[in-house]
């Protein structure tokens, strides 16, 4: 037991002259396994020493393509830790990988890896994950032009494919603001521009919740119907364009085109209990997009006529419009300013110290 644990640890700390001599010493050493499914290939492998898996790999163990309790072979191992070389050597001796080994490669932007493992195993490509993913779709979500490219031209019908949320690759490259790949995904299937995934969101909507104005402007440019499209929860793209991420938003020039290519999308409530457009400027603290859309709307709606709206104007309306007994809600002092202060109200004033403001 102590010569086991000794020659495990010395392919785990990378001493190749103590392999070999406890090899020599017990060949039997080769396919030793701990309590937890790992041989010395896998230690060596996960640190990342290439003399010790080159040295293993030529004694031909018996416990070559072993999985550990993670069910990782030591191949998996060398393409998720993105040891290439390694890897590579591995899948010339023959390893073998868990099916989903493509999606590893491919999310690293590893071509090689995906190359050569299909090589091996061409249906490699085609294959799901858990979410039903393919390996297009970790290329595209990561931006990985290299190995978009190679998969695309494995199997053109890929660009088609939805994962269980019935995205496509083209949903996670808009989301993600990969132009680049936008542009390959698009010019392999044009019409997966149309795709709704499971919310009945398209990759414009996509790029839009990701903020990702480029992607929004092409997208916008090849469907500008796609406007007036609404998703199952009754969203449209300018409820998606108004929100913000990080404090980061879409440029004004980009929301008043948007706005204007579908007006009525302003006075848009997706559902009972749902925002509106203005409604998601507030909750975001959109402070251009309060200031521009309060000058659009009438008084009565800018404080919160769609009553089923949560929103905090709404929680302020009675304080503003009825005189209603007090309401203790939180509020950033300068969106009150803007909005208030546009429409002629003194707000700090007008809602005395029973609304707490935010400094």
């Amino acid at each position: 037991m102590m010569e086991v644990s000794a020659f495990l640890n010395a392919a785990k700390v990378g001493h190749s002259d103590e392999v070999a001599t406890l090899l020599a010493h017990s060949p039997t050493l080769i396919d030793a396994i701990d309590n937890y499914g790992y041989t010395a290939l896998h230690f060596a492998t996960r640190e990342g020493h290439t003399k010790v898996v080159t040295q293993l790999l030529a004694k031909r163990p018996k416990s070559i393509n072993a999985r550990n309790i993670l069910d990782n072979t030591a191949l998996d191992i060398a393409v998720q830790h993105n040891h290439e070389d390694m890897a590579i050597e591995m899948i010339d001796a023959g390893l073998t990988a868990r099916l989903t080994v493509v999606h590893e490669a491919a999310e690293r932007g590893s071509l090689r890896l995906v190359q050569r493992l299909l090589d091996q195993n061409p249906h490699l490509g085609d294959v799901i994950d858990a979410c039903e993913n393919i390996p297009l779709h970790y290329a595209a979500r990561f931006g990985h032009e290299d190995v978009v490219a190679h998969l695309l031209a494995h199997n053109p019908k890929s660009a088609a494919a939805v994962d269980q949320n019935g995205e496509t690759p083209l949903h996670a490259a808009a989301y993600n603001g990969h132009v680049e790949v936008v542009k390959q995904l698009l010019a392999q299937e044009p019409d997966v521009i149309d795709a709704v995934d499971s919310a009945g969101q398209t990759p414009l909507f996509l790029a839009a919740y990701g903020i990702c104005e480029q992607v929004v402007e092409m997208l916008l440019a090849i469907r500008p119907e796609q406007v007036f499209h609404r998703d199952r929860g009754g969203t449209t793209l300018l409820h998606c364009i108004l929100g913000g991420s990080q404090g980061k938003f879409f440029s004004e020039p980009l929301i008043e085109k948007v706005w204007r290519m579908n007006e009525a999308a302003l006075r848009a409530v997706a559902h009972a209990f749902s925002p509106t457009p203005f409604d998601v400027a507030l909750q975001h603290n959109n402070k251009w997009a309060i200031e521009f859309f309060a000058r659009k709307l009438p008084l009565d709606e800018v404080v919160g006529s769609f009553a089923l709206s949560n929103t905090p104007l709404n929680l302020l309306r009675p304080h503003v419009v009825e005189s209603c007994e007090p309401l203790s809600v939180s509020l950033p002092r300068d969106v009150v300013e803007v909005v208030y202060g546009y429409l002629g109200f003194e707000p700090i004033k007008r809602l005395h110290t029973s609304i707490e403001t935010e400094t």
